[in-house]
C-alpha cells in the first residue's frame, strides 16, 4: 500500500461535477450518493485508518493524506448542495451531514494542530517525500481543509442552529477556538479566519447555558486575551477591511464571556476605548439606503451588543479619568445617534440607561467630570425627539448637571469669600496685604504667626483624605476634585443638620446611590475622644472608592 498514490478526491469530485452535472450551487442529484465517488469519499474518512500517534510511515501518511482531500471534498459537496434560502436545510446537506459527520469530528480530533500529529512541516515534508502533487495547495492544506469544512458543515446546516449537528459534538466550541487560534497566530488568511469566528459566534447563539463562552474562559489567558487583540487589531487596521460584520462575532463572543465570568472583565479593559469606534461603523453602513433596508435589524443588534459592552466592563474603570477620556473620545454622542436611529423602548432596560444612569450621571457629582459632560452638552447639544423614544437619558443628564452647577457656584463663592480675609478668627486684619494660601488651598493668613495660632482649629480640614484600605482601583487624585466632594459632603451634612462640632457621629455620603439622590448614613456613634470622620463614596455604580475626610470632634456632650 505503500506505493499506492493518493486518490485526490476533492479534484475528482470537482471534475466529476463540472463533466456530468448541471453546475448548480444549490443542486446535488440524488443519484450521486450511490456513486463510487461518494462512497471513496466517505472510505477515506474511515476511523479505522487513524493512526495511534503520529504517522510513522508512507502507508500512515497516506491515510491522512487521503483523509485530508476527503474534507475538502466534503466542504466542497456541502457548498455545491447548500439551500438557496436561509431558513432551510436541503436535504442533500442532510444526508453528507449524517454520512459523514462522526468520522470528519473524528478525523478533525486527530489533526487539532496543538496536538502537533501532522503539523504543516511533517505533512509538506511527506508530501514531497513521495511526490503527491498538493504543492499548489500551500504547505498546510489540511488545516485548510478542516476549517473549510468545519464551516461548510455549520452554513449549510445553519437553519438547525438550535440543535446543530455540529453542536453535539464534544468539546466543538474549544475545538473551533483553537483552530481560529491557530488559523489567526499561523497564516494571513483573513477569509477563514473570518468564517471561523463567525462560526464560533453562530453557535453561540440559542445558548442559554453559554457553553461556548464557557470553553474560552476556561482557556484562561490564552481564551479571552487573543480574541481581544484580535478584535483591537482589527479596529486599529483601518484598512476598508473592517466593517460591522467582521466586528458583530468578536464583540458578541466577548460580550457572553464577561457575562459568564466576571474575572475575565479586567483583560477586556482595552475594549473600553475601542466603543466608540466599533459603533461609528454604524455611521457608514446608515449612510447607504440599500444597507440599511436589508440590514436595519442587524445593525440595531450591533449597536446593542457593542453598547452593552461599556455596562459589562465598567468595574474596571481607573477612576475619573478615564471617564473623562471616555466621554472626549464620544459615548454621548454614539448614545445620542444610538437612540435617535433604533426604538430603543423594545429593552425593558435600555443599554443606553445602564450606561447613562450607572456610569455618568453618578460620575457628575466630580467636577472634572461634569466639565467634561458640560463642554459635550453645550458643544453638540443632543436632544432627542420626545415622540421617539419613551427614555430621554439626556434630559437626566441635564438635570443633574444643573444640580451640580448650582452645588460648584455655592463652593465658588464660599471660597472667594474665604480667601478675602485671615483665616485666623482672633485676627482683625483685613485684606490689606497678601495673603498666603495654606497648603490645603482651604484657608489664607496674612502671616506665619496666624497660621500658627489658627493650626488647632484648622488641622482637622486641613488634613489630606484618604482613601479606605479595602477601596477599589478607583481613585481620584486631583486635588480640586478632592476639595470639592470634602465641601459638597459637609454641605449635605449642615443640610441634614448633622454637621455640629457638638457632635460625634460618624457619617457616610454615598454618591452614587441607584435613587439618583445622596444617601447619608451614621456609620458609628464615637465617644467624645474618638475622630469623626463622612466617607465620601463617589464613582459608578459598579466601580467606586471612599474618601474619608475628618469631622470636627466634640468638645463636651
Amino acid at each position: 500500500m505503500s506505493h499506492l498514490p493518493p486518490k485526490y478526491l476533492c479534484k475528482r469530485v470537482i471534475h466529476d461535477f463540472g463533466r456530468r452535472h448541471v453546475p448548480n450551487r444549490h443542486y446535488i442529484p440524488p443519484n450521486f450518493f450511490s456513486s463510487k465517488l461518494y462512497r471513496d469519499v466517505l472510505d477515506s474518512l474511515n476511523v479505522s485508518h487513524i493512526p495511534k500517534a503520529s504517522a510513522s510511515d508512507s502507508a500512515q501518511w497516506l491515510n491522512i493524506v487521503n483523509a485530508a482531500d476527503s474534507l475538502r471534498a466534503i466542504a466542497y459537496l456541502m457548498e455545491a448542495g447548500q439551500p438557496s434560502g436561509p431558513q432551510e436545510t436541503s436535504e442533500a446537506c442532510k444526508r453528507i451531514v449524517a454520512d459523514s459527520l462522526s468520522s470528519v469530528w473524528a478525523w478533525s480530533q486527530y489533526m487539532h494542530p496543538f496536538l502537533r500529529n501532522c503539523d504543516e512541516d511533517a505533512f509538506e515534508a511527506a508530501t514531497k517525500l513521495y511526490q503527491w502533487q498538493f504543492h499548489d495547495l500551500g504547505r498546510s492544506w489540511h488545516y485548510d481543509a478542516l476549517c473549510d469544512v468545519i464551516s461548510a458543515l455549520w452554513q449549510s446546516t445553519a437553519a438547525d442552529s438550535k440543535d446543530h449537528p455540529v453542536k453535539t459534538m464534544p468539546g466543538s466550541a474549544s475545538y473551533i477556538y483553537d483552530l481560529w487560534w491557530y488559523m489567526a497566530h499561523a497564516t494571513s488568511d483573513q477569509a477563514r479566519q473570518a468564517a471561523l469566528i463567525s462560526t464560533l459566534a453562530m453557535s453561540a447563539f440559542d445558548d442559554p447555558d453559554r457553553h461556548v463562552a464557557k470553553a474560552i474562559v476556561a482557556k484562561g489567558s490564552f481564551g479571552v486575551d487573543p480574541l481581544v487583540r484580535r478584535l483591537c487589531a482589527l479596529l486599529d487596521a483601518n484598512n476598508g477591511q473592517c466593517n460591522t460584520r467582521a466586528v458583530y462575532p468578536f464583540a458578541y463572543i466577548l460580550n457572553n464571556c464577561a457575562i459568564c465570568d466576571m474575572s475575565v472583565r479586567p483583560r477586556m479593559y482595552p475594549l473600553i476605548w475601542r466603543v466608540c469606534s466599533m459603533l461609528r461603523l454604524v455611521d457608514y453602513s446608515m449612510g447607504n439606503h440599500d444597507v440599511l433596508s436589508k440590514e436595519g435589524m442587524f445593525l440595531m443588534t450591533y449597536s446593542v451588543d457593542c453598547l452593552h459592552l461599556l455596562p459589562l466592563l465598567s468595574c474596571t474603570l481607573r477612576g475619573p479619568r478615564d471617564i473623562i477620556r471616555l466621554i472626549r473620545q464620544g459615548i454621548l454622542q454614539v448614545i445620542h445617534r444610538y437612540l435617535d436611529r433604533f426604538n430603543d423602548a423594545w429593552q425593558e432596560k435600555s443599554v443606553a440607561a445602564e450606561i447613562v444612569d450607572g456610569i455618568i450621571i453618578p460620575a457628575i457629582n466630580i467636577p472634572s467630570v461634569a466639565t467634561a459632560v458640560d463642554d459635550v452638552l453645550q458643544e453638540d447639544g443632543l436632544v432627542l425627539d420626545p415622540g421617539r423614544v419613551d427614555y430621554d437619558p439626556f434630559n437626566k443628564l441635564r438635570a443633574s448637571l444643573q444640580k451640580m452647577a448650582d452645588m460648584k457656584a455655592t463652593y465658588k463663592a464660599g471660597r472667594k469669600s474665604a480667601m478675602q480675609s485671615c483665616h485666623n478668627k482672633a485676627c482683625a486684619n483685613e485684606v490689606y496685604g497678601k495673603l498666603k494660601r495654606c497648603p490645603c488651598r482651604w484657608a489664607c493668613y496674612c502671616s506665619l504667626a496666624c497660621q500658627a495660632s489658627d493650626w488647632s482649629s484648622h488641622r482637622t480640614a486641613c488634613q489630606t483624605k484618604t482613601h479606605e484600605p479595602d477601596a477599589s482601583a478607583f481613585r481620584i487624585d486631583r486635588p480640586s476634585d478632592i476639595r470639592f466632594l470634602q465641601f459638597y459632603a459637609h454641605r449635605l451634612l449642615v443640610a441634614r443638620g448633622d454637621s455640629s462640632s457638638m457632635g460625634t457621629e460618624s457619617f457616610e455620603v454615598d454618591l452614587t446611590s441607584v435613587s439618583k439622590e445622596p444617601v447619608i448614613t451614621v456609620v458609628s456613634d464615637s465617644d467624645s475622644a474618638g475622630e469623626r470622620t463622612v466617607s465620601v463614596i463617589v464613582g459608578t455604580w459598579t466601580t467606586k472608592t471612599s474618601l474619608v475626610f475628618p469631622l470636627p470632634t466634640a468638645t463636651s456632650r
